[in-house]
């Protein structure tokens, strides 16, 4: 019941994943970092709202987490014990992504960045980061769902 509960919150994250990464998508394209900083304050409204759904994200997040770990707690079968773990540990990595979105956006309120390039340097080299965190989750949602049979 309790797996449920979190699985059910886990649903309201991804609802709210939707709603930051189309307005990501549609702000910070290669053209629009391209203008940068002429479009700052532009992107700073997108990055502001962004950032205000990823809070959310986050606040979302933890509730599913602590929910499988009190699930995790009652669990005697190893296996649905393991996928749930790694499930935890998927969702506590994707909150550090959730944290590298949150400083690439503060890119865009720092005003010692005052050229494309440097932006769109700090801003890939973050992207990449992220990128790589990334697939180490995936790999671990996709194993805690053929553990948990989901």
């Amino acid at each position: 019941a309790i797996m449920r509960e979190a699985n059910t919150v886990l649903a309201q994250s991804t609802r709210v994943t939707g709603q930051w990464t189309s307005e990501y998508g549609k702000a910070f394209t290669p053209l629009n970092r391209a203008k940068f900083p002429t479009n700052r304050e532009e992107l700073q409204t997108a990055a502001d709202n962004i950032i205000k759904t990823l809070d959310e994200h986050t606040k979302i997040s933890n509730e599913a987490i602590a929910k499988y770990e009190e699930a995790i707690a009652l669990m005697s079968n190893e296996q649905q014990r393991r996928g749930a773990t790694l499930l935890v540990s998927a969702l506590k990595k994707s909150l550090h992504v959730t944290d590298m979105i949150k400083s690439q956006m503060h890119l865009v309120s720092d005003q010692t960045i005052v050229d494309e390039k440097s932006f769109n340097e700090k801003f890939t080299q973050i992207l990449q980061q992220i990128n790589d965190v990334e697939r180490e989750t995936q790999a671990e949602f996709k194993e805690a769902r053929r553990l948990l049979g989901m």
